[in-house]
């Protein structure tokens, strides 16, 4: 389900925390769906199909490193996706908010998922 928090094309933050509630791991969440990964397939998650893969690539990065570290990526990514920083700055910005409401959340649901 689509939270109040989602701006289009999709923070990875943001959309992890859709996978998060939906998925009991990061297994599932990745398991082959037909094509792809269930998780970019679910229509449960929101996002453009690059975006999932990014959310999912963060979860991975916070499971193998760090959840700031994981973070820092997703913030990244969600400035240089379709280059919104600077071309959609707007867009950008309500991304922004959005991923923060949301990221006590994020990194609780990665905590508990086994992230350090």
């Amino acid at each position: 389900m689509r939270p109040p928090e989602f701006v289009y094309p999709g923070h990875p933050v943001v959309i992890g925390v859709c996978i998060m509630r939906k998925y009991a791991s990061l297994s599932e969440a990745e398991e082959k769906g037909r094509h792809s990964p269930a998780a970019l397939e679910d229509s449960d998650i929101p996002g453009a199909g690059g975006c999932v893969y990014t959310a999912l690539a963060c979860i991975n990065h916070a499971l193998d490193r760090s959840i700031d570290e994981a973070v820092a990526v997703a913030g990244s990514s969600w400035a240089s996706c379709d280059d919104q920083k600077e071309r959609y700055p707007a867009r950008w910005a309500d991304g922004v908010d959005g991923a923060m409401a949301l990221e006590p959340e994020y990194r609780r649901r990665l905590a508990e998922w086994g992230a350090a």
